[in-house]
């Protein structure tokens, strides 16, 4: 687990969407948040799975009191699309990536 200066470490749940699967990330995940990174982690192994730049991004949010999406445009390798995580940590994720 690679952590740089200001990260957090968040464990949540990414749903079963188009974008999520192509990357290899759906179900229990360990996100970790900068305010220019997104990268998920397999918890059980510890593996890097897919990072997501905040460049990427066209919006991110919190939809639900329990939810944290973000979409991604062209520039992602994967294409355009969603990634939806539950997590109780979804304000604070999204006010970290605000401060960008």
């Amino acid at each position: 687990m690679l952590l740089f200066s200001g990260s957090q470490i968040f464990t949540v749940t990414v749903e079963d969407t188009d974008l999520a699967k192509l990357c290899g990330i759906v179900g229990e995940m360990t996100m970790l948040v900068s305010r220019h990174l997104i990268s998920f982690e397999d918890p059980k192994t510890n593996t890097l799975k897919f990072d997501f730049p905040v460049v990427w991004m066209r919006r991110f949010g919190k939809k639900v009191p329990d939810g944290f999406y973000f979409e991604c445009g062209r520039k992602c390798p994967n294409g355009e699309g969603f990634i939806n995580c539950k997590t109780k940590s979804a304000k604070e994720i999204q006010k970290m990536i605000s401060r960008k």
